[in-house]
C-alpha cells in the first residue's frame, strides 16, 4: 500500500507522499475539500452572505494545515487507500508531565473529570466540550497543579473570565501572572493569565496553552497568535462547541477534535449540574408585520426591545416570583435593560462598559428611558455588583449579555431570557448561568417567551425549545389561547 507522510512539526501538519511524488489528485481534492468551509455572515444591508475559507496551503507535493488536523487527515488518507503514517511532533514541549500527588487531599472529584485528565495526560491538543457548571474551571486548576514543572498561559476572550480565573488559580498557584486590565504582572510567573487582547504579551515558549471559552477565540486575529506557540500543548475548553458562523473549524487546526465530551443528562446524572425546568411565557399582542421591512436594529426595537406588551408580559411574570429567589433577566441590548427597569424598578441593572460610551447611551438619556442621576457602569462597579449576586446577597438584576458567560452564580435560582435570540451558542450559555449546583441547589427556573406573535420570532423561540430539548429539560406552556401555536 502506498504510505503517505503526516508530518508533524510545531503548530503544523505536513502532507506529503513517501516517494516525494505529486499528491494524487483524489487524495488531494480529499484533504482540500474537508479543510474547507462557508463562513456565515449576516448584515442588514446584504442579508446572509457565505464566503468560502480554505484552512490550507498547497502544492503539487505538499499539503500544509495545522496540526490539530492529524486525525481528520489521517481518517481521510485511509478512506481513500492509503497508508498513513504519522511522524509525531518532536517540537512539544517535553515538560508537561502530570504529578498525580500534587492532587489536594480534600479534592473530591466529580465524576468524569478523572477520565478528562487522563484524556489531557495522554494527547498533545484536544477540545473539552461539559455545559456551564460541569467543573470546567476545577479541570483547569487541576492541571495548573499537576503539571508542576510546566509554564502554563491561560487565555480566554473576556477580562471578566479571565479575572475569576485568576482569582480562582492563585489560591493555590504563587507565581502566577495576570496580562489584562488591572492585572499583576510577575517576573518569571510559571502560570499567566490573559484576555485575548493582551496575550500578545505572553511568552511564545510556554508548555502548555489552555484556551478558556474557546469558540470566542475563533478569530483570525487570535488564531494567527495561536500559530506562535511552536512548543506547546494545546486544549480548549467550551460548552459550545459549534459557531453558528462556522468558524469553530479554524480552532480545531489548533486544538484538535473532542478528547472528552459530557452531556447535560450526564452531568445531571453525576449531579453536577441542576436539574432545570423551562417554563414558556406568551405575550398576548398583535405584532404589526410591517415592522419586519425596517433595517436590522428598527426591527428587533419595534417587535423587542420597545415592545410594550412583550415587556409587560415579561415584567408580570417577574414580580410573581418570591422576594428571596435570585433572579436575573437577561436581554441583548442596553435599551432593552432599560426598557425592562421602567417596569421593574426594584431591579438592579447592569451592563457592559463599553456601552457608556455608546452614541446610543447619550440618545437614551435625551429621551428619558435612562435616569439623569442614573450613574455610568463603571467597571468599578459592575465588578461590585457581580460580587453582591454571587454571595446571593443581591437578589434582582437585568443584565445584557455581560453576565451570559463566564460568571459563576451559585444562588441563582430563576433566570429570565428576554432575548429573543436563536443563536445557538447563547441557547447553551444563557441558561447556563442557573446550572451551578450546591448543597442547597439542586433545581432550577428557567422562564422564556414563546413569541407567537411574529413569524420571526416565533421561528428563534422553536430553535431555543429544540435547544432546551436535546438537554433533556422539561418545557411547559400556559394552556389557554392554544399557547404554543
Amino acid at each position: 500500500m502506498i504510505k503517505v507522510l503526516l508530518n508533524q512539526v510545531g503548530r503544523l501538519l505536513i502532507v506529503s507522499m513517501e516517494s516525494d511524488s505529486f499528491i494524487p489528485d483524489n487524495l488531494a481534492d480529499a484533504i482540500t475539500t474537508s479543510l474547507t468551509y462557508f463562513e456565515k455572515s449576516y448584515t442588514p444591508r446584504d442579508g446572509v452572505q457565505f464566503t468560502q475559507k480554505t484552512l490550507y496551503e498547497d502544492s503539487d507535493k505538499t499539503i500544509i494545515c495545522g496540526v490539530g488536523f492529524t486525525s481528520r487527515v489521517f481518517k481521510i488518507v485511509k478512506e481513500c487507500g492509503y497508508a498513513p503514517v504519522i511522524s509525531k511532533n518532536t517540537s512539544l514541549s517535553n515538560n508537561c508531565e502530570m504529578f498525580w500527588d500534587m492532587i489536594p487531599d480534600n479534592f473530591n472529584f466529580r465524576k468524569g473529570q478523572d477520565e478528562c485528565l487522563l484524556k489531557i495526560a495522554a494527547s498533545d491538543c484536544g477540545t473539552i466540550v461539559a455545559p456551564p457548571g460541569a467543573g470546567k474551571t476545577a479541570i483547569i486548576k487541576l492541571i495548573t497543579l499537576l503539571c508542576k514543572k510546566s509554564n502554563i498561559a491561560y487565555v480566554t476572550k473576556r477580562t471578566d473570565i479571565a479575572n475569576g480565573v485568576y482569582d480562582s488559580l492563585s489560591q493555590d498557584n504563587a507565581r502566577i501572572s495576570r496580562l489584562c486590565t488591572g492585572g499583576k504582572y510577575v517576573p518569571h510567573a510559571r502560570i499567566t493569565v490573559a484576555n485575548a487582547d493582551s496575550m500578545h504579551k505572553l511568552d511564545r515558549s510556554a508548555d502548555i496553552l489552555l484556551l478558556d471559552e474557546i469558540h470566542e477565540l475563533a478569530l483570525d486575529r487570535y488564531i494567527e497568535q495561536f500559530y506562535q506557540f511552536p512548543k506547546a500543548k494545546i486544549f480548549g475548553f467550551t460548552a459550545s462547541p459549534k459557531r453558528p458562523d462556522g468558524r469553530h473549524v479554524e480552532t480545531e487546526g489548533l486544538t484538535g477534535p473532542v478528547i472528552y465530551s459530557l452531556s447535560y443528562q450526564e452531568a445531571l446524572a453525576n449531579k453536577s449540574v441542576a436539574d432545570i425546568h423551562v417554563e414558556w411565557i406568551v405575550p398576548d399582542l398583535i405584532y404589526d408585520e410591517g415592522a419586519m421591512y425596517a433595517p436590522g436594529a428598527d426591527r428587533e426595537r419595534a417587535a423587542v426591545w420597545r415592545n410594550d406588551a412583550r415587556n409587560k408580559c415579561i415584567a408580570t411574570r417577574a414580580k410573581q416570583i418570591p422576594d428571596d429567589d435570585q433572579t436575573l433577566i437577561i436581554t441583548k441590548t442596553v435599551e432593552h435593560v432599560y426598557a425592562l427597569k421602567e417596569l421593574l424598578p426594584d431591579y438592579e441593572v447592569v451592563y457592559a462598559q463599553k456601552s457608556a460610551d455608546d452614541q446610543r447611551m447619550l440618545e437614551l438619556r435625551a429621551e428619558g428611558l435612562i435616569p439623569e442621576d442614573e450613574p455610568d457602569m463603571t467597571k468599578q462597579r459592575r465588578d461590585q455588583l457581580r460580587k453582591q449576586f454571587e454571595s446571593g446577597s443581591l437578589k434582582k438584576v437585568i443584565c445584557n449579555y455581560i453576565w451570559s458567560t463566564g460568571v459563576d452564580f451559585r444562588h441563582l435560582a430563576v433566570l429570565v431570557r428576554a432575548d429573543a435570540s436563536g443563536d445557538s451558542t447563547q441557547n447553551i450559555q444563557i441558561p447556563g448561568r442557573a446550572t451551578r449546583v450546591t448543597d442547597a441547589k439542586s433545581k432550577a427556573l428557567v422562564i422564556d417567551v414563546w413569541d407567537k406573535h411574529s413569524i420571526g420570532l416565533l421561528s428563534r423561540a422553536r430553535i431555543r425549545q429544540k435547544a432546551y430539548d436535546s438537554n433533556g429539560w422539561k418545557q411547559t406552556w400556559p394552556e389557554k389561547n392554544n399557547a404554543k401555536t
